[in-house]
C-alpha cells in the first residue's frame, strides 16, 4: 500500500494538454507568459485551462467525478441544457 492512500495520480485526472499545462506551470515553474510561448496559445486561453485543471484535480481529491460540466459555471451549465 501506497504511503499516501489518498494520492490521486493526476494524470488520469487531465487530458494530455492539461496535463503539460500544469506540470510546465507546477513542476518547471514556468510563468503562463513561458508556456504560453510553447504551445501557441494566448495567456488568458492558457490561463483557463490551468484553472479548469486545478479545479479538476481539487474535485477528484474530494471524491468527485471529474466530468466536464463540473468545471463550467452555472450559467454555461444552463445554456447547453
Amino acid at each position: 500500500m501506497s504511503a499516501n492512500r489518498w494520492a490521486i495520480d493526476i494524470r488520469n485526472a487531465l487530458d494530455k494538454r492539461s496535463y503539460r499545462i500544469y506540470r510546465l506551470r507546477t513542476d518547471q515553474k514556468k510563468s503562463f507568459r513561458e508556456i504560453a510561448a510553447i504551445l501557441g496559445l494566448s495567456r488568458n486561453r492558457l490561463h483557463q485551462i490551468y484553472q479548469a485543471g486545478v479545479q479538476r484535480i481539487t474535485l477528484k481529491k474530494r471524491g468527485g467525478d471529474i466530468w466536464p460540466e463540473y468545471s463550467l459555471s452555472l450559467r454555461a451549465i444552463q445554456s447547453v441544457r
